[in-house]
């Protein structure tokens, strides 16, 4: 694709071992690589999609999910247009520790943020309950996917979602110095994906 197609930083976030790496891998390259290595800082991969008929590009930053990166992720989150929550589902607490992780960054979020939240490993518990996770979701104003980097379900969902909110919130953005300014925009005050 051109230089020309608009980009839009996403950033993955979530605790370790949730699948961060193993959702933009299935993503990015189609593969999934069981017991893949932790994320050491932050990994980046450039994916060029295609939402509604125009191609845009997903710069995605995955974060590493130990505490002792956990100062990093507003480095990433800062002018990103998107940010993909990761928890895993097969685990009881999975609520509670959203809400310990969301409580440490929402205060920095970009104010025009897309935020998106991947219920992962969906194949570990079939019968899954979904009503906390999008009770979760409706009251913090995300979308919810349900996941699973492993078979690969609602992957590609989850970031033609991020796609479409981004392209759709960002619409009369202009380009400046390879990022999107979100100041001086007549559609990022009308428009929100949050």
């Amino acid at each position: 694709m051109d230089s020309d197609i608009p980009e839009f930083k996403v950033v993955t976030v979530g605790d370790s071992g949730v699948g961060k790496t193993s959702l933009v891998k299935r993503f990015s390259d189609g593969v999934f690589t069981e017991g893949a290595a932790t994320t050491i800082g932050a990994a980046y991969v450039k994916v060029d999609v295609v939402i509604a008929n125009s191609p845009i590009c997903l710069n995605i930053w995955d974060t590493a999910g130990q505490e002792r990166f956990q100062s990093l992720i507003p480095l990433y989150l800062r002018s990103a247009q998107a940010c993909i929550i990761v928890v895993d589902i097969s685990q009881k607490d999975a609520v509670s520790n959203l809400n310990v992780l969301f409580e440490n960054f929402k205060d920095i979020l970009p104010q025009d943020i897309c935020l998106v939240l991947a219920g992962n490993k969906k194949d570990l518990v079939p019968d899954y309950d979904p009503t906390p996770l999008l009770g979760w979701a409706d009251k913090n104003k995300m979308s919810c996917i349900f996941t699973s980097a492993k078979s690969g379900e609602n992957v590609d969902l989850l970031f033609q979602e991020v796609g479409s909110l981004v392209k759709n919130s960002h619409a009369g953005l202009r380009e400046d110095s390879n990022y999107y300014s979100l100041a001086s925009s007549e559609h990022s005050n009308s428009s929100s994906c949050c």
